[in-house]
């Protein structure tokens, strides 16, 4: 039980990563 919890939140981390790395470039895009 305790893998899906870890592999929920690693999911959960992932996103959150991946989300402010897309809204960073798109955000460094528009400054150019």
């Amino acid at each position: 039980m305790m893998n899906v919890v870890a592999f929920g939140w690693a999911l959960v981390v992932s996103l959150v990563i991946f989300v402010s790395t897309f809204q960073k470039t798109k955000s460094d895009s528009a400054a150019c």
